[in-house]
């Protein structure tokens, strides 16, 4: 008898990662990790990949089709080592130099996405790609954790790279990842936790996708590193405190991932895996001022290896002393906003599984905050009281000199502090400086306001200039008389002048000052708008609004305008648009009898394309609006229907039923029959149900079987996400056919270029004609035949047939053969424009972490050199757009012209 117990897991433990709270973003940087350990692996053996790429898909609209895609362009895998890098618990890299760690993330992730997860992999010499499909489901119901091994064709034997393919999306993620809001701030979190990588890696410049737009790293909006305040007592406070201190080595344990305590020759646990090396240690990073005060956005992001595990962390603002924890920063603010963020590197410190959090109690974390904060409170009194001093650390002396969002005393300056007062202006800037315009990279804009406003506060105002009485006896007077005359008699006194009028009230619009540039003809104006009462004395009589040059040398406006208009109370006329229409006639007025000689309806179109993102309407958001009102109609059809909820619950089709009865266990609901009697089953059921064309639901539930079952034809488009019924064109052309032979008694010849097996029958790589299971089908259906050919082998039987077609024969295959040279340029062409747009993007990047300040990148750059760049950024900015909207329109062509195609 056998007397050893079995621990292998059941497989349902893979499902239960999936439970594992993880927010979206962070299982895509889990699978987007596993794509830069590969570049860097490459990179470190020596055989670098060469404009290294990773693209994200995300889901276009919430529907079963939904599905995550991850794709790079990496070495690829052998069969072998994919097999391990599936295997939950498994990793092959370095705990101290990769971004995986603990083998689960690959799991985790994906399981917490979908269900079903396929992996294809390839190495460069490959003939063909390896895979590997994760069906969950399948899994627990044959109760093991063996899948077969699969392999396909490879087009380019010289392709490599890997994809992850995430399908059957658990409803609640593919709701969340088809929202195009939703779409952006995993956007957002991407470029922040990537934006050391992206930037640079010891793989070369790693080009980032998601949803077919690149992301950039996104840099801290913080003063200039060479910013620094000066005291009457010597003292210089620095807007940045670089960090750079080098650890003595300590030894690790690279089996548990833990870093031995000085004392320790071996590792604790005592395991017969452990294995210790000696590693180096280093923190680096820096902590400064952000150029704004927000009340979430600050705080210190702490990497690892290059990718940001925490964002915007607060811990090292407060002390404590072993009870509850003191917040000393933000106080001095009335509204807590802070301003205080960092970049701290600490890759020797041991991360949480979810690598959402660096583990507390290492003793690297203590390290770390001893270096950049010190021990003790960073409140001077407070550190005196409960014994410590000599603190020196860069977050302390960052605290002493601007822990205040406003100076001290009335005469205080703000070029002390270094503060906008107006932080909405200030808000503003930054989000000119996010989207890399060049006049707002520098902190020169927020120094200036500074500067004015210590201006009002010394009263050194331009108002005031002549206007400071003379002393009595500077210059002659012609009317004193000389000695001995005597005074001259009193005059009597001239009346006082009348009181100058109050100055008009207006109230700054901040978002709609700034600078309106026209995408095409580049006229600008810098315009600063105003909320003004209707008796405004520059505001005609009556008028909702008023544009005028303030300002000829900077050709800066005033926009004035009565918000209270009776122009306004409609919601297709906003301020905005009053601006907007203004600027359309200046603009043509100025390009009148030019060469462009433009239309008011092409510019105002133009204006309002660049500036009225926000109110543009959406086609996902109205989608998601009309799938949250029909969730609110589902949840309401219980108390409007005049029968029982059982009765419209056996109403439903079995799938239906099913998926009802497995998203109520998923959502812990523990009896079903009181939410199926009360009618509250319609909260958890597909939304199809209640609006479901029963055309589509027949066709749809036909095509999944047949393609489940590789019926042709039409299953080789299984895995498009474009749309419902995009993936079923080629079985409703297919029914359409047989019904039209049915109808009209006739054969069909179908002319088609599509070169896919579910089409052709297809043997050693030639085309024999129709699949014989298509004859057979359209036999039975029609009575018919069927014949399928390419267009130009139509055309060669055609000229045998018909011999007087012959002669033109020769002019088709010339139009063919330079339709392909056609194509084949242009995808030549789309390559160099593609090689030319990285070199552009990589060169802004540059430029961009130049001119922003970020520390460490603006001292090899004189501030002579900035007006320059400022330049070449703008034209490097009109290029790249330039080859965008060529890529469009190229776009654009390419689907018109498959469409003329098809038909």
């Amino acid at each position: 008898m056998n007397q050893d117990f079995d621990l292998t897991p059941d497989p349902r433990v893979l499902q239960m990662l999936g439970e594992i709270n993880l927010h979206q973003w962070r299982c895509l940087a889990e699978l987007i990790d596993n794509s830069i350990d590969g570049f860097l692996h490459a990179a470190r053996s020596g055989s670098p990949v060469d404009a290294p790429e990773i693209g994200v898909s995300l889901p276009t609209a919430d529907n079963e089709d939904a599905r995550v895609v991850v794709k790079d362009n990496g070495p690829g895998m052998s069969f072998e080592l994919l097999e391990n890098a599936v295997k939950a618990g498994w990793s092959g890299n370095s705990p101290l130099s990769s971004l995986g760690l603990f083998g689960m993330g690959f799991n985790i992730a994906t399981a917490r996405l979908g269900l079903v997860t396929e992996v294809w992999t390839s190495r460069a010499g490959d003939p063909e790609e390896v895979g590997v499909r994760i069906d969950l489901n399948d899994l627990r119901a044959t109760g093991n954790f063996k899948v077969p091994r699969q392999t396909r064709a490879k087009p380019d034997h010289n392709a490599h790279g890997t994809s992850i393919v995430i399908t059957g999306l658990k409803p609640d993620q593919r709701a969340y990842l088809a929202r195009s809001n939703n779409q952006k701030t995993i956007r957002k979190h991407l470029s922040r936790a990537y934006s050391s990588l992206l930037g640079k890696s010891e793989a070369g410049k790693i080009r980032l996708m998601v949803g077919g737009s690149r992301l950039s790293p996104r840099r801290h909006c913080v003063w200039n590193e060479e910013r620094t305040v000066s005291y009457p007592d010597g003292t210089v406070a620095r807007a940045v405190e670089m960090i750079d201190v080098k650890l003595a080595p300590r030894r690790y344990c690279t089996h548990c991932m833990r870093t031995l305590a000085p004392s320790e020759e071996k590792c604790p646990t005592g395991s017969p895996s452990c294995q210790i090396v000696e590693t180096e240690r280093r923190i680096h990073g820096w902590i400064g001022l952000q150029r704004y005060l927000h009340n979430t956005e600050f705080g210190i992001d702490f990497i690892r290896n290059g990718r940001k595990i925490e964002i915007s962390n607060k811990d090292l603002f407060s002390w404590s002393d072993g009870e509850t924890p003191e917040v000393e920063y933000p106080t001095d603010d009335q509204r807590n906003r802070g301003r205080f963020v960092g970049e701290i590197h600490i890759d020797h410190c041991r991360v949480s599984y979810t690598k959402d959090r660096f583990e507390r109690d290492d003793p690297a974390w203590n390290e770390m905050v001893r270096i950049v904060r010190g021990d003790g409170p960073l409140r001077p009194i407070v550190a005196k009281q409960r014994g410590y001093a000599g603190n020196d650390s860069p977050l302390y002396r960052l605290y002493q000199a601007f822990r205040r969002s406003s100076p001290q005393g009335k005469n205080g300056l703000w070029s002390r502090v270094l503060v906008v007062r107006d932080n909405d202006r200030a808000q503003q800037m930054a989000e000119l400086f996010e989207a890399d315009d060049p006049d707002y990279l520098t902190d020169e804009r927020w120094w200036q306001l500074v500067q004015e406003q210590d201006k009002e506060v010394l009263g050194d105002t331009p108002c005031d200039a002549g206007e400071t009485p003379l002393p009595a006896g500077f210059v002659d007077d012609d009317a004193t008389p000389a000695d001995g005359e005597g005074t001259p008699p009193e005059s009597e006194p001239e009346p006082e002048p009348p009181a100058p009028p109050p100055p008009p009230v207006r109230h700054q619009l901040y978002e709609l000052s700034r600078k309106y540039v026209h995408p095409t003809f580049r006229v600008e104006y810098d315009v600063q708008a105003y909320a003004v009462e209707p008796d405004d004395p520059d505001l005609p009589s009556g008028l909702p609004w008023v544009l005028k040059l303030d300002d000829v040398a900077t050709r800066t406006y005033g926009f004035l305008v009565d918000a209270a208009h009776d122009v306004f109370r409609s919601t297709t006329m906003t301020p905005l648009d009053g601006l907007l229409t203004e600027l359309t006639h200046r603009t043509v007025e100025f390009l009148r009898g030019q060469s462009q000689d433009p239309s008011v309806a092409g510019v105002l179109a133009d204006f309002r394309r660049q500036y009225c993102v926000d109110t543009r309407l959406d086609p996902q958001e109205i989608i998601a609006l009309a799938t949250s009102v029909l969730g609110d109609i589902a949840r309401a059809i219980p108390t409007m229907a005049e029968v029982s909820g059982v009765e419209l619950y056996e109403e439903l089709e079995d799938g239906e039923k099913e998926t009802i009865a497995r998203r109520m266990a998923n959502r812990d609901v523990p009896d079903h029959k009181p939410v199926i009697k009360e009618g509250r089953f319609w909260e958890y059921a597909d939304l199809e149900s209640l609006r479901k064309p029963e055309q589509f639901t027949a066709i749809k539930r036909e095509g999944d079987d047949r393609y489940n079952r590789k019926i042709p034809p039409g299953y080789k488009d299984a895995k498009k996400d474009s749309g419902d019924l995009d993936k079923f064109g080629d079985l409703i052309i297919w029914k359409e056919m047989m019904a039209t032979a049915k109808a009209e008694g006739r054969p069909i010849i179908f002319i088609s270029d599509d070169v896919k097996e579910d089409w052709w029958w297809i043997h050693k790589g030639r085309k024999l004609g129709p699949r014989p299971e298509l004859i057979e089908e359209f036999k039975a259906e029609s009575g018919q035949d069927f014949h399928i050919y390419e267009f130009s082998q139509f055309l060669r039987f055609a000229a045998e047939r018909h011999p007087e077609i012959k002669e033109n024969l020769g002019q088709v295959e010339v139009s063919l053969l330079a339709d392909e040279e056609a194509k084949r340029r242009l995808d030549e062409q789309a390559r160099g424009d593609a090689e030319r747009l990285r070199n552009l993007e990589d060169e802004r990047d540059q430029i961009v972490g130049v001119l922003s300040g970020a520390p460490g990148s603006s001292r090899e750059t004189k501030v002579a050199d900035r007006p320059t760049l400022q330049s070449r950024l703008s034209e490097i900015n009109e290029e790249i757009a330039a080859l965008a909207e060529s890529e469009d329109q190229e776009k654009t062509d390419a689907g018109q012209s498959d469409t003329n195609e098809r038909a």
